[in-house]
């Protein structure tokens, strides 16, 4: 029987594109999905369909988020939601019974119209990989696939003209290293040489007989840039007795989306990049180990109606300059979500993938990297329903020096694009839950 392995997130190689400033001012968030299967034995509107999608997207991202964070205590989190759920819809296209059942209710596509889900993922990238827009917000497709190997003409035809993934023939069998050195360069392409070995050696054999890639490419500018002058050293409190000295940006009082909320005891604030399309919310509690509690309660209800509840006032803003990377398997995590049979060989029926049933996905692997300074990020509007506020007379002050949760999100669709939580920010490095 077949297996499939999903793997990282991976970017456009871009950086010809940009000046050596530009490039040093926001390194994007980089993350690649891969999915491989082995074989045993041998529109710029958003419609209802796009926002049902990016709904489905978010609830399926706070979901994972909450599944992933009691593994992660302590310590920084970050994933992009839109990746792995893009690549998991590729795989769904294969899907068949009780398979596509459990992968349609973790990943919330039942939300969606079955018929129209694909054709909705595709108008959904149309508005979100806009080329024309202040900044760079690229993803990029690809099926790797044993030579030989049949695989249905509806499946290709799906995955390339609602995904643009097209099919590349290697030779897993005869030629394991060189595939893998193949399809490592391609993720190291896409990612302006970011991510790096993705898969390293020994994580494919000769039983391997599809790979599907998805990578996703950022690189914004805020809107209202930090002065590096006014950056300096402070202290950020990992617990209520633990602290580090970081750089920490600031901005004197300056008009951005703010709120407070009482019941969830933190602050609210929507910093747009350039163009006003694209926006990272960060989400500072109250108390220095207040972030669990908002992780606990947060769901795309409370989310909607915090955002909605945000309004433009003057705010003190101190950020810090943070870096982090992070690869882990999500196979035991989405299994525990509910997606089970698709990770049993003799269970999992991918029968849409090649017309048997010897195919099963055995790992997903999630990767990313974000970084942050003083160019790269900024404020604007959000969009939600409405929560409870408190009147403010004077310049409220968001100074973010404990840990907080972040997501970048596109402001017209809502659909949330990287979600995360910072809580060392001089955690330079990379976690590996391989």
């Amino acid at each position: 029987m077949n297996h499939i392995l999903p793997l990282s997130t991976s970017i456009p190689s871009l950086s010809k594109m940009y000046s050596p400033t530009l490039m040093s001012s926001l390194l994007p968030p980089l993350l690649a999905v891969l999915i491989i299967m082995a074989e045993r034995g041998q529109s710029s509107g958003v419609t209802p369909h796009v926002s049902k999608v990016a709904e489905a997207s978010n609830t399926f991202a706070l979901h994972l988020y909450q599944s992933l964070q009691p593994g992660f205590e302590g310590e920084n989190l970050f994933f992009s939601p839109m990746s792995i759920s893009t690549a998991l819809a590729m795989t769904q296209m294969g899907t068949r019974g009780d398979t596509a059942a459990q992968v349609a209710k973790v990943l919330r596509f039942n939300l969606v119209e079955e018929k129209k889900l694909h054709q909705a993922f595709q108008e959904l990238n149309a508005l979100l990989y806009d080329t024309n827009r202040p900044y760079t917000l690229k993803s990029a497709n690809r099926l790797f696939g044993q030579k030989g190997d049949k695989f249905l003409p509806d499946f290709l035809d799906g995955t390339r003209s609602h995904y643009g993934a097209h099919l590349e023939a290697v030779d897993f069998a005869r030629e394991t290293e060189a595939a893998r050195q193949l399809i490592n360069s391609w993720v190291e392409e896409q990612t302006a040489q970011k991510i790096t070995n993705l898969l390293p050696s020994g994580s494919l054999n000769p039983l391997v007989s599809l790979v599907l890639v998805n990578a996703i490419y950022f690189k914004g500018d805020w809107l209202k840039q930090f002065d590096a002058k006014l950056t300096h050293n402070e202290s950020f409190h990992l617990s209520a007795t633990r602290s580090v000295q970081i750089p920490m940006m600031h901005q004197k009082p300056i008009k951005y989306n703010f709120t407070y909320d009482r019941n969830m005891k933190c602050k609210l604030l929507d910093l747009p990049y350039k163009g006003d399309h694209l926006s990272m919310v960060l989400l500072l509690p109250d108390e220095i180990e207040g972030l669990s509690k908002i992780e606990a309660n947060l769901n795309v209800d409370v989310l909607n109606k915090l955002i909605s509840n945000m309004e433009e006032v003057k705010v003190r803003v101190a950020v810090p300059k943070f870096k982090f990377s992070q690869s882990f398997n999500l196979h035991e995590t989405l299994n525990q979500m509910g997606i089970q049979d698709l990770f049993i060989d003799g269970k999992a029926d991918l029968s849409g993938i090649n017309g048997g049933s010897n195919l099963y996905v055995s790992k997903v692997i999630h990767k990313a990297f974000i970084e942050v300074n003083e160019e790269g990020s900024e404020a604007a509007a959000a969009t939600a329903v409405t929560m409870k506020k408190r009147s403010i007379d004077m310049s409220p002050e968001f100074r973010a020096n404990h840990p907080f949760l972040f997501l970048i999100r596109d402001n017209s669709s809502g659909a949330i694009l990287f979600l995360g939580r910072l809580t060392k920010p001089s955690e330079a490095s990379s976690r590996d839950e391989l």
